[in-house]
């Protein structure tokens, strides 16, 4: 397959899912009880809704991120991104992360923090009546709530 292409996945069931891709990654409606581990060098966006029990690993190598649908995440790490936007229609826990643009989570619970996020640009976050505790060494360059 010619370099550039987006890819489609979807995993319809699995225990633990890692996916490396030198192209774009689109994820269809995917379901994995535990980790889910994804590195590109394109973007990564979805056409569905993605439910992870355990921990989500993504690496776009500095493209973007959009997972804007209905998603169940535990908690989610990003090795590496410019812009990222997350939909997580419950509680979110962001572990270690470095994003050099910016970073949009909305959540249907409590945003909090398992390790340091380093992000470069706006930070925008919405839990709605929930709460929101970022309480490592983080580095953001402008925080939006």
């Amino acid at each position: 397959m010619p370099l550039g292409r987006q890819i489609k996945v979807t995993i319809t069931a699995a225990n633990n899912a890692t996916i490396f891709d030198i192209n774009a990654l689109v994820l269809d409606t995917s379901t994995i009880t535990g980790n889910l581990i994804i590195t590109t060098t394109g973007d990564i966006s979805q056409t569905g809704s993605l439910t992870i029990g355990g921990a989500a690993a993504l690496n776009s190598g500095g493209h973007d991120i959009n997972l804007g649908n209905a998603n169940d995440f535990n908690s989610l790490g990003i090795t590496s991104a410019r812009d990222v936007m997350v939909n997580d229609k419950t509680a979110l826990i962001l572990n270690t992360s470095t994003i050099t643009g910016t970073l949009t989570i909305t959540t249907g619970g409590d945003i909090t923090d398992n390790g340091v996020l380093v992000i470069s640009g706006l930070v925008t976050l919405d839990s709605g009546s929930h709460d929101i505790t970022l309480d490592n060494a983080n580095n953001f360059s402008s925080v939006g709530i």
